[in-house]
């Protein structure tokens, strides 16, 4: 949307993609506080909150600074996306954890734990149960 709303030059596009930009950071913050556990997706999370944030604000603005400030937070967004799948790749292909993504609480239980920590609750899992 907002490669379209860039080529396209509509009217209040910048004020369009300012409010996009915002609800996004928002919503990234929203899910970066329920995604501690995975530290991995909770960075990449806190990485987009100020990129997003600070490309509304510049949208919203028309601040050039902003927009540079806005790229470079992009650029490191992408790279700590990068990581993270590039890891998350490797320790599926390999099978067994490669590369640190932090991982805590139950996912580290899940990678690091016995088969019986893998198992518990294993009947109250959604698709095991009979009828739902």
């Amino acid at each position: 949307m907002s490669s379209l709303t860039l080529f396209v030059d509509a009217p209040g596009g910048n004020r369009v993609l300012g409010v996009l930009n915002a609800v996004f950071a928002l919503f990234a913050v929203l899910m970066a506080s329920v995604a501690t556990p995975k530290r991995a997706l909770w960075l990449v999370l806190c990485t987009a909150v100020p990129r997003f944030a600070v490309a509304a604000l510049a949208n919203l603005t028309g601040a050039d600074w902003l927009s540079t400030v806005s790229g470079v937070l992009g650029l490191v967004l992408a790279a700590v996306a990068l990581y993270t799948a590039f890891a998350l790749m490797l320790e599926d292909m390999r099978g067994e954890p490669v590369l640190p993504i932090g991982r805590s609480g139950p996912a580290h239980h899940a990678v690091e734990g016995d088969l019986a920590f893998q198992l518990h609750n294993l009947e109250r899992q959604a698709g095991v149960r009979r009828t739902l």
